[in-house]
């Protein structure tokens, strides 16, 4: 096993380049479960959005024609 020293930002950027299968586990360590699984709830939200902004339309659509 390699020791790497990191004395700095950059040599932490430098690295995380260099090993880029590093990112995941240091971004599980850092990042809450809630900010981990914002990229699942944002799809949920804009789903929802998506058909309730299909529904409301749909039902302005028929208001219109009467």
């Amino acid at each position: 096993m390699t020791t790497t020293a990191i004395n700095t930002i950059e040599d932490l950027v430098r690295i995380m380049d260099n090993h880029p299968e590093w990112v995941e586990a240091m971004r599980v360590r850092l990042l809450s479960r809630e900010v981990l699984e914002l990229p699942q709830t944002m799809a949920r939200l804009t789903e929802t959005v998506d058909s309730f902004a299909a529904s409301t339309n749909k039902r302005l659509d028929a208001v219109e024609v009467r």
